[in-house]
């Protein structure tokens, strides 16, 4: 799988692939870009939006919990 990825050809995965391979791979693959995905000048953004995302979350579990009461 390795040897096929560094070539550039396609790679294939498939349901026998062990997800952790295939995770370290894409892990090693973007750890390896040239300029990161996620930039210094937006890491504070994200951030905030993931805490949102959890905070709406949580409100929806306990709204959900209050409805099957």
């Amino acid at each position: 799988m390795r040897d096929q990825f560094d070539s550039g050809e396609k790679t294939k995965f498939t349901e026998d692939d062990n997800p952790h391979d295939v995770a370290a791979l894409f892990k090693e693959y973007f750890r390896d870009l040239p300029e990161p995905l996620l930039t210094r000048d937006l890491y504070s953004a994200f951030l905030e939006t993931q805490s949102k995302l959890h905070r709406d979350y949580r409100e929806t579990v306990y709204v959900n919990g209050l409805m099957a009461n």
